[in-house]
C-alpha cells in the first residue's frame, strides 16, 4: 500500500536497513505472515545472510527466548528463498556462490528499473554492435587475404628475379 510504501522508500536510511528494521519490528511482535515477506523483500534488496544474522541478533537479545523462536522462522525464510533461487540456477546448470546471488539479485533489481521500451532498445543495439562486427570481421579477413596474395605476389615477383641472376 502507499503509507508501506512510503515509509520504506530510501531515503536518509537506504531501503535495505528500513527492511532489516521492519523484519525486526515483525520478530518482536510475532508476526508470522510479516517475516516472510519482510525476508523476501530483503532478498530483492541483495541482503547478505551476515546482516541478517546480526539483525536476528538483535532481535534475540532484545526480545528474548520467545523471538528466537521468530527469528529462526527469518533463517528458514531466508535459506528457502535463496535454495529455490539456486535451484532455478541448477536448471540452467549453473551453480551460484553467495557474491554471485547478491550480483545476480542486484542485476535484476536493475532491470525491474528498466521499462521494457528501453530494454528492447538495449537489445536491439546490443545485436546491432554484433551484426556490425561480424561485418568488420569480414571485412578484415578479406583485406587480410587481399594482403596475403600481395605478399605472396611479391615474393614470387623477387623469386623470379633473384632466379634470373642465377642464370
Amino acid at each position: 500500500n502507499a503509507l508501506a510504501k512510503a515509509a520504506l522508500k530510501g531515503g536518509a536510511i537506504d531501503e535495505l536497513h528500513k527492511e532489516l528494521i521492519a523484519l525486526a519490528i515483525g520478530i518482536a511482535s510475532r508476526c508470522d505472515a510479516c517475516i516472510g515477506f519482510h525476508v523476501k523483500a530483503l532478498i530483492r534488496l541483495g541482503v547478505t545472510k551476515e546482516q541478517l544474522m546480526e539483525t536476528l541478533g538483535i532481535c534475540a537479545y532484545m526480545g528474548g527466548g520467545p523471538t528466537l523462536m521468530y527469528a529462526a522462522e527469518a533463517v528458514r525464510a531466508y535459506e528457502e528463498l535463496t535454495a529455490k533461487i539456486r535451484e532455478i540456477a541448477a536448471e540452467y546448470n549453473v551453480s551460484l556462490t553467495d557474491a554471485q546471488m547478491k550480483q545476480l539479485v542486484d542485476l535484476c533489481r536493475q532491470m525491474e528499473k528498466l521499462n521494457p521500451d528501453q530494454l528492447k532498445e538495449k537489445v536491439e543495439s546490443i545485436q546491432k554492435t554484433i551484426q556490425q562486427m561480424a561485418e568488420a570481421k569480414t571485412k578484415v579477413t578479406g583485406f587480410l587475404a587481399t594482403v596475403g596474395n600481395i605478399v605472396s605476389a611479391i615474393g614470387e615477383f623477387f623469386q623470379r628475379i633473384f632466379a634470373s641472376f642465377r642464370k
